[in-house]
């Protein structure tokens, strides 16, 4: 038993240290015996087997032994792959493990289009462009006068909801548009209940957690009023703004 235990290992170690040799490499590439049989892909959200498969394009007669740093690059091409690594699986198998590229929201591009925490587009399936996220508005240099947003804010704003998301999901669920003024503070629409919050990035968690206090407390204690707007961009505090929807009513 103990013999066994260190023979395998060895045999392992001295296979490593065989084909550290390039001429071992290439001759162990060239044997049927190490053929790639089976490929097996991690970490896929949107991505298929067959997608991840045809962007490696391995060659028909393809070795666990061959170079695979080309394959590698291949798949990091990809435009939905963020991180990828590709190692053998002995003796004939291969592993891609990847990370793919996670929508934080839709951007009019003039259609809806997905993208990333760098504001990257992401070229989803159909099927995963039905996702609940927020959309991505114009910034409002000034009242009523929407500006388009610069590559810069774009990632801003985009990196801002990644990290929303990582924070505290729940909220990040309730926001349903987003948008960013010409100083960089970040303004989210949220859906239930309308109200937008108004602050300048980072946002720290326990801010956040104050704001939603104050405004489950402010829509408790005053009925027939709303807040419109919520206003974090000064550290310790949280202004509410209200809405009268008394004054809308007739009489």
């Amino acid at each position: 038993m103990h013999s066994r235990a260190r023979f395998f290992p060895a045999v392992a170690l001295g296979l490593l240290l065989l084909v550290a040799v390039p001429e071992i490499r290439t001759a162990l590439a060239g044997l049927e015996y190490f053929r790639v049989r089976e490929v097996e892909v991690l970490g896929m959200e949107n991505l298929t087997h067959g997608v991840v498969l045809s962007q490696a394009s391995l060659r028909p007669q393809a070795n666990v032994w061959d170079d695979l740093s080309a394959t590698k690059a291949r798949l990091a091409a990809h435009p939905l792959v963020r991180t990828v690594e590709v190692r053998r699986d002995l003796p004939d198998g291969l592993v891609i493990e990847l990370e793919e590229r996670r929508p934080v929201a839709f951007l009019p591009a003039p259609v809806l289009t997905p993208v990333d925490a760098e504001a990257r587009l992401l070229p989803l399936p159909e099927v995963a462009r039905r996702l609940d996220l927020p959309l991505l508005q114009a910034s409002l240099d000034a009242p009523g006068e929407p500006v388009e947003l610069t590559p810069a804010q774009l990632r801003r704003l985009t990196s801002e909801l990644a990290r929303l998301r990582e924070m505290d999901p729940a909220s990040f669920a309730l926001v349903s548009e987003a948008s960013i003024d010409a100083v960089g503070d970040i303004v989210l629409h949220l859906g239930e209940p309308r109200v937008a919050i108004h602050y300048r990035a980072p946002l720290a968690p326990d801010h956040l957690r104050e704001a939603s206090h104050v405004l489950r407390d402010a829509l408790r204690r005053t009925p027939g009023r709303i807040p419109g707007r919520v206003d974090l961009r000064f550290q310790g505090q949280v202004v509410v703004h209200f809405v009268d929807t008394r004054a809308n009513q007739g009489s």
